[in-house]
C-alpha cells in the first residue's frame, strides 16, 4: 500500500514507498543533520574570507541595515536557503507561464513560436532551480544520441560510470495547457529538440513514463538517477525503485509556496547533485546512504516487532491460564500441558495479530480505511470449559449470545500494558 510524505513535509510525495514512510517521517530529519550543518559552516566559511576581501561586502552592508531584511551572501549560499530565495521569482514565472499559456498565440506569432518561448521560459527557471542544487556546471541543454539511435533532449547529463555513460540525466517536460498534468504523462514536444533535424515521431508519440521505462532506463548503459522537470513539479527517479514505480515527487507550488523550513531542507538534500552523485573519493552518495539507513531501520523494527510479539504472547498466555486457575477454578493438573500450551500459543498469536490489525489500520491512508472497520468491542477471548484443541480458544462479539466464559484481554494486568503498546506501536 502507498504511503505519503506529505504530511510530514508538505509538497514532498512518497510515492510507492521510495523510502519507508516511516524512516521518512520519524528518521531521515535526523540523518541529514550533518549534511545541513556541513553547508552552512562552508557557507559561513566562504561568507568570511568574501568580508575580508570586500570591506564594502555583506557584513558591511549588514552594518548600515541594522533591520536585518536583507538576507546575507552566507544565507543565499545555503541550498535550502537559496531555494527560499527563489520563491518570489517561482510566482512570477508560474503566472507569466500560465497566462501566456491561456492565450496561446499572438497577433504576430505562430503557435511553435509561443511553445518555443514558453519552453525557454521554464528552462530559464529550471537553470535557477538546479543552479542552487550544484547543478551550474552541468548545464548544457543538448540532444543525447540514445543505443537505437534517437535522440533525446536532456537539459544536464551529470557523472560517468566506468562505460562513459551519464549517471544522471535531467529532462524538462513541456506542459503545453499548464493544467498541472503529471509530467510523467504527457510528450515530447518539437520545440524541445534542438538542432535542424527532426525529432524522431516516435519518441514524439511516447509519453515522458515510457520514455524513462524503455528509452532511458532500457539502454546498455542506463543512467541510474532521472530528473524529471515541468513547471509545476520535479520528479526523482532511480533506476532500480523504478522497477517498482517508486519515485520522488516534489510539487514547487507547494514547497516554495509554504516555505516551510524543514521542507526546503530535506527538498535540498535529496535533489542536491551531491546527495545523488558522490563527490570525488567518496564510493556512495548521500541518498544512498539514506536508502541503507531505511533498510536497517526497517530491519531494526521487524527485530523488535518479533520479541514484543513474543513478550506479549507470553504475558497473555500467563493471564489466561491464571483466570483458568483463580477464576474457573478449572483442575489444569488434569489437562494435557503439551496440547494446552500449544493451543494457547496458537490461540494468542490470533489474538495479538487482532491488535495489530486495528493499529495498522489506524495509520492507514483515509482512502483505504474503507476497506475494513475494525471493531475493538470483538476483543474477547472465549475460554471453553475444556481446552481441546477440538475447542479453541476465540473472540467473540460482546452480546453474540455465548453461554462460555469470556475473558476480557483488554484489561490485561497492569504489567502487561507496557509490552503490549510497545507491541502495537512497533507496528504501526
Amino acid at each position: 500500500m502507498a504511503l505519503d510524505a506529505a504530511a510530514t513535509f508538505a509538497g514532498i510525495h512518497n510515492e510507492n514507498e521510495f523510502y519507508s514512510h516511516h524512516y521518512l517521517s520519524e528518521i531521515f530529519a535526523g540523518d541529514i543533520k550533518e549534511t545541513i550543518k556541513r553547508w552552512q559552516d562552508e557557507a559561513g566559511r566562504r561568507g568570511a574570507s568574501e568580508d575580508e576581501a570586500d570591506p564594502d561586502g555583506p557584513k558591511g552592508r549588514a552594518a548600515a541595515n541594522p533591520s536585518g531584511t536583507r538576507r546575507t551572501a552566507t544565507q543565499r549560499s545555503v541550498p535550502h536557503a537559496a531555494l527560499r530565495a527563489l520563491a518570489t521569482d517561482y510566482a512570477r514565472f508560474r503566472d507569466a507561464f500560465e497566462r501566456r499559456a491561456s492565450r496561446r498565440t499572438g497577433v504576430r506569432q505562430t503557435a511553435h513560436q509561443v511553445h518555443a518561448d514558453q519552453i525557454a521560459a521554464q528552462r530559464q527557471w529550471f537553470r535557477r532551480f538546479l543552479g542552487t542544487l550544484g547543478y551550474e556546471a552541468d548545464w548544457g541543454p543538448a540532444n543525447l544520441p540514445l543505443d537505437d539511435g534517437i535522440e533525446l533532449p536532456v537539459l544536464c547529463a551529470a557523472g560517468r560510470s566506468s562505460a562513459g555513460a551519464p549517471q544522471l540525466l535531467v529532462l524538462d517536460a513541456y506542459d503545453a495547457g499548464a493544467e498541472g498534468d503529471d509530467p510523467l504523462s504527457v510528450r515530447p514536444h518539437p520545440a524541445q529538440f534542438h538542432g535542424e533535424a527532426p525529432p524522431s515521431a516516435a519518441l514524439r508519440n511516447e509519453r515522458w513514463e515510457d520514455v524513462a521505462t524503455r528509452r532511458v532506463f532500457g539502454q546498455k548503459h542506463p543512467p541510474r538517477w532521472l530528473l524529471l522537470l515541468s513547471f509545476g513539479q520535479a520528479l526523482l527517479l532511480e533506476r532500480s525503485k523504478w522497477t517498482h514505480n517508486r519515485l520522488l515527487r516534489f510539487d514547487f507550488a507547494e514547497i516554495l509556496g509554504r516555505r516551510d523550513d524543514a521542507t526546503l531542507k530535506a527538498a535540498a538534500v535529496l535533489l542536491h547533485r551531491d546527495s545523488l552523485l558522490p563527490p570525488d573519493g567518496q564510493s556512495h552518495g548521500l541518498l544512498d546512504r539514506l536508502d541503507e539507513n531505511s533498510h536497517k531501520h526497517a530491519f531494526a523494527v521487524s527485530e523488535d516487532l518479533k520479541y514484543a510479539l513474543r513478550e506479549s504472547i507470553e504475558l497473555v498466555g500467563n493471564e489466561v491460564v491464571r483466570y483458568m486457575r483463580e477464576v474457573r477454578h478449572d483442575k489444569l493438573f488434569d489437562l494435557d500441558d503439551d496440547a494446552l500450551a500449544g493451543q494457547l500459543g496458537l490461540e494468542c498469536l490470533r489474538y495479538m495479530y487482532r491488535l495489530l490489525f486495528p493499529s495498522r489500520h489506524s495509520n492507514a491512508p483515509a482512502s483505504a480505511r474503507h476497506l475494513v472497520r475494525p471493531n475493538l468491542d470483538a476483543h474477547r477471548l472465549v475460554v471453553p470449559k475444556q481446552p481441546s484443541l477440538s475447542s479453541p480458544l476465540r473472540c467473540v462479539r460482546r452480546g453474540a449470545g455465548s453461554r462460555r466464559s469470556t475473558l476480557n484481554l483488554l484489561a490485561l494486568p497492569s504489567h502487561a500494558i507496557p509490552f503490549t503498546a510497545h507491541l502495537v506501536n512497533k507496528a504501526g
